[in-house]
């Protein structure tokens, strides 16, 4: 960025630099490697004390409204990153879509049911599997993003079992494969007609315990 510092370049110059030549080659390094809040607060300094020559001098939020609301429609990098993280998981989930990468996710998640973790209720910090620090990135975003309040009763019936956060084993959430392929997958599934627990409360205790 110092090669364009002394061009004589207007705030609305700076700013087009930036999304043009900047951005692209963070997203595509975000890409590849996990990034921290850290590294996040680093180049937004980087790049603001670029558009603005020096410190800050015209809040964030503004240079990043559009244009209608007074803004200038600079980027907002940290969401941008994000929307990159989710986009992985939908890439994964896309079945068309047959990148080589996915095999190597497909791997670290077959413990707790490959794709099957992008409906469940989930924290990755309980899930009982190792994740290398991009994938795990993607899916606290996609965590956050897939969360649901539980306003009605029927809410409670159709959380998924697996992987759910809320239910867990010495703080961490669990995943029978055996019993997920016979289509026990929601805590409806354990339910009589009678909207009763099958044989009690205590079923739910010996499937988790098997």
């Amino acid at each position: 960025m110092n090669t364009w510092r002394w061009r004589g370049l207007t705030l609305l110059g700076r700013i087009q630099i930036v999304k043009s030549f900047i951005i692209p080659k963070v997203l595509s390094k975000a890409a590849l490697t996990s990034v921290t809040e850290d590294l996040i607060k680093e180049i937004n300094s980087l790049i603001y004390r670029f558009i603005c020559k020096g410190n800050d001098k015209i809040k964030r939020a503004a240079l990043i409204n559009d244009i209608e609301d007074g803004g200038l429609k600079m980027l907002d990098i940290q969401l941008m990153i994000l929307a990159q993280t989710v986009m992985v998981l939908k890439r994964f989930a896309d079945r068309e879509n047959k990148g080589s990468w996915k095999r190597t996710l497909r791997h670290f998640l077959s413990q707790v049911g490959g794709e099957f973790i992008l409906i469940c209720n989930s924290d990755t910090p309980k899930l009982p599997v190792y994740l290398p620090a991009l994938y795990k990135e993607c899916l606290d975003v996609w965590s956050v993003l897939n969360q649901s309040a539980m306003s009605l009763y029927e809410d409670v019936f159709q959380q998924v079992i697996w992987n759910n956060k809320d239910i867990t084993i010495e703080q961490r959430s669990i995943f029978k494969k055996d019993l997920f392929s016979k289509g026990i997958i929601t805590i409806g599934d354990l339910l009589a007609d009678a909207g009763i627990f099958l044989k009690g409360v205590k079923v739910l205790m010996q499937i988790f315990r098997q």
